[in-house]
């Protein structure tokens, strides 16, 4: 429960500055960040900022089961332990890229529909009808776009994110069992 709400909440304040900056990479000039948040607020109103927070809520859910499922798995495999903390480094680089990797590729197709709402400018739209906005404009194949980058993206991201968490997690554990075996 906990996890979920975190989640919310990340990208409730994520999703806002994530659509500024998705106009901003594609505006055809150079315009000002608080330039281009005041157009926004006048043309689209407050609703722009927010237009694909649905979809941004669903599509982590997709995301993150398979990331976490995939490095409980990979990890599994490799028999990494955290008492084998130099040995396991490695493993678990490797169980949270793949988890990154297949995580990003699963959830790309609510990317995609993501992206397309935040760039919108249009009625705002909302998680199934965005689905059939974007097959209609090129079929299935339209949902695989930015896939490579995508996983580019997640890869090492989760490659870092899971290492530093199982170190940080045997550094607390090695520091505080002493305490509790005397």
């Amino acid at each position: 429960y906990q996890r979920r709400v975190h989640g919310i909440g990340h990208d409730a304040c994520h999703t806002p500055f994530d659509v500024i900056k998705q106009r901003l990479q594609i505006a055809s000039r150079k315009v000002k960040l608080h330039r281009a948040t005041r157009r926004m607020i006048k043309k689209e109103g407050m609703r722009a900022f927010i237009v694909s927070l649905p979809t941004t809520i669903i599509m982590n859910i997709p995301y993150s089961s398979v990331y976490f499922a995939t490095y409980e798995t990979v990890k599994r495999f490799l028999k990494s332990t955290d008492e084998e903390l130099e040995q396991s480094f490695w493993h678990f680089s490797l169980a949270g890229g793949l988890g990154g990797a297949l995580g990003g590729a699963i959830s790309n197709p609510f990317d995609v529909v993501k992206t397309r709402q935040q760039l919108g400018g249009g009625a705002p739209i909302g998680v199934l009808q965005g689905f059939r906005h974007v097959y209609r404009d090129g079929g299935l194949a339209v949902f695989t776009r930015g896939l490579p980058a995508r996983i580019l993206y997640f890869a090492p991201s989760g490659a870092i994110q899971m290492t530093s968490y199982e170190i940080a997690k045997w550094m607390l554990a090695s520091r505080l069992t002493p305490a509790f075996d005397a």
